[in-house]
């Protein structure tokens, strides 16, 4: 008794089932490292939220019940933790002679309040960051600032390895450091952030992961590329080879840090909504508050009802968020950004992949290929069905899913065809939501806006005549 209540309380600081994955995250972890972990409670306790005491102790009483679980299940609910412990003051931008030095390397092109984040999140991953590493900017300022960060070798033990390492390219180990801007943070929950990224690592459908934390995520790097709408629509192997892995993502169960979240395509916008309506002067013409509410609400209330089936979605399925693992001639292709990861409709996912003429200056591309569609729908279904299959305990659904495929065919399409406006309409609200943090280039935000909502008014239509085929 005395010893399973001393469990309960050190877990409330202990990175127990639900947390970060760490090694050895399978056996019970109490007995590792007891001091460090009271070390981090002392260090940690005055910056604990409210509201983290309940989703601690729930954490621990589950684990003590049922015993540590796979790290599918964990969560990163204001319990980040690491291997190493050394994340610990990730937001403190705590500077050494390393950052130190990393900083004036720099000169100024990477923000010096990055460059300290960047180094301490490495050493929190593991990573033998000895020397000062070379940081690039992938990307910057529109959702999240990405960097390439390149670190010599000096251990290659102390950092995990995937099975078939592409780092051995050179003498470096690199991996990808991204920083969430306030427009990603804002759209989605500190608890829902990097439980999917660490689901799909753990699938082996994205680069592998080394840290999440509400505000980054490490990577390793993938020597790859992303692709494009043309890409899509033309290789068949190519889609076959997406379709199959889709299904594999979208046959994960939801962790329990999801329980009683609305899907995420809803909840995304209505924070989009609730934020664009704080300062609604901001908002460009034709468009208003009033106009946009309900037009969210008449969408959201004709999905009310249809027999839509939720999964694991990715969020944001666009080609250019998929990759091809391709250095050496590998097919193999990964998934990346997955900020809106979570709970949602298969359906959304499966018609962004496909959704056609999102530049806002380009003319018509041609008409979506029906067919294709329909031979990606009728993988993905088999590539879901097997997924259950081998996931224990979920064997009976396994044999429905398989048994009804055919049926099925013609209800999924129809579910697919139904989602077009809805891709076209999320991403409207999205842009006008972009203004209210990047008014310097409110133009061109406000420009993409109006191109969605044209798309978003032109297919609309698509939304009674495939929920008729839903209902029949």
């Amino acid at each position: 008794m005395w010893t399973s209540l001393a469990l309960v309380v050190l877990s409330l600081r202990a990175p127990w089932a639900f947390q970060i994955p760490i090694p050895n995250a399978s056996a019970w972890a109490i007995g590792a490292n007891p001091l460090g972990w009271i070390q981090t409670w002392v260090q940690r306790r005055e910056s604990w939220p409210p509201i983290s005491i309940p989703y601690r102790l729930g954490n621990a009483v589950f684990a003590l019940a049922v015993g540590p679980q796979p790290s599918s299940l964990r969560n990163s609910r204001w319990m980040t933790t690491t291997h190493r412990g050394a994340a610990d003051r990730l937001s403190s931008h705590e500077v050494d002679t390393l950052t130190t030095r990393t900083i004036e390397e720099c000169d100024g092109v990477i923000p010096a309040t990055h460059v300290s984040q960047i180094i301490a999140a490495l050493r929190a991953a593991g990573a033998p960051v000895t020397g000062t590493p070379r940081i690039a900017k992938l990307s910057a300022g529109f959702c999240n600032w990405v960097y390439r960060v390149e670190i010599a070798a000096t251990d290659s033990s102390s950092v995990a390895q995937p099975p078939e390492s592409i780092e051995t390219v050179s003498e470096s180990k690199i991996f990808v450091v991204k920083i969430l801007s306030d427009l990603a943070k804002i759209r989605l929950a500190p608890e829902h952030r990097g439980v999917v990224d660490w689901q799909a690592s753990e699938l082996n459908i994205s680069p592998k992961v080394m840290l999440t934390t509400p505000d980054l995520i490490v990577h390793e790097w993938v020597h790859g590329r992303t692709l494009s709408e043309e890409e899509i629509a033309n290789d068949e192997e190519l889609r076959t080879t997406i379709a199959k892995e889709l299904g594999r993502l979208h046959s994960v169960v939801a962790p329990i840090v999801f329980n009683g979240s609305a899907p995420i395509l809803w909840s995304t916008i209505d924070k989009m909504l609730a934020h664009i309506g704080k300062r609604p002067e901001l908002i460009p013409e034709p468009f208003s508050m009033p106009m946009l509410l309900d037009e969210c609400r008449v969408a959201r209330e004709a999905m009310d009802g249809l027999p839509l089936q939720i999964v694991m979605g990715h969020g944001d399925f666009k080609p250019s968020n998929v990759m091809t693992d391709n250095l050496f001639g590998s097919d193999k292709v990964l998934f990346i950004d997955f900020e809106l990861a979570g709970p949602n409709y298969r359906g959304f996912d499966i018609f962004k992949l496909f959704r056609r003429g999102q530049p806002a200056d380009g003319g018509d591309p041609p008409a979506l290929e029906k067919a294709s569609m329909e031979s990606f729908v009728e993988v993905y279904l088999d590539a879901y069905a097997n997924a259950l299959g081998d996931s224990p305990g979920r064997e009976a659904e396994a044999l429905v899913a398989h048994a009804s495929k055919e049926e099925m065919m013609d209800k999924v399409l129809a579910e697919v065809l139904l989602f077009e406006p809805l891709t076209w309409l999320e991403a409207a609200v999205f842009f006008l939501f972009a203004i209210q943090e990047d008014q310097d280039n409110a133009q061109k935000w406000s420009k993409l806006a109006a191109h969605r909502w044209e798309k978003y008014l032109y297919s609309k239509p698509a939304i009674e005549a495939n929920a008729r085929r839903l209902r029949m």
